[in-house]
């Protein structure tokens, strides 16, 4: 009895494939500088444009920290405010900003919605009072 070759692929092989054709779009996608490695730990998700429609991500605590006028840390979160542009801390405006921000958020609970994308370490997004529904962005 002789035994026939199956013409077939075996199953590893072929899952072997797409697999390798997907690691070598990531490296191509890395090398030209349009991903960031760092960015490849949140899968595939993580790497695609927010689509219209996406629900934004709420975040909701106490102010921790501010970092200047436009950006504070919400249960220990950078959020950069999207409404706001404040000068920067070099100035006396941003230094008159970021006290002024201090003074507002000290002891508050805010609620922010972000938007699900990032500018350098911080969430971007709008907050406000969770009590009242003040908006900071609109209060500075």
């Amino acid at each position: 009895m002789t035994r026939h070759r199956s013409s077939r692929r075996s199953s590893s092989g072929a899952r072997r494939l797409p697999t390798i054709g997907a690691l070598i779009l990531v490296a191509v996608l890395v090398a030209f500088g349009l991903i960031d490695p760092a960015d490849l730990t949140g899968g595939l998700d993580d790497l695609l444009p927010d689509r219209p429609g996406t629900p934004s991500t709420d975040l909701r605590g106490d102010v921790t920290h501010v970092r200047d006028g436009d950006t504070i840390e919400v249960a220990g979160t950078p959020v950069r405010i999207a409404n706001l542009d404040c000068a920067e801390m070099d100035t006396n405006e941003g230094q008159s900003a970021r006290t002024f921000m201090i003074d507002l958020t000290r002891g508050q609970t805010v609620a922010c919605e972000l938007e699900g994308r990032k500018s350098y370490d911080r969430e971007v997004g709008t907050c406000a009072f969770a009590d009242t529904g003040e908006d900071l962005g609109d209060i500075l």
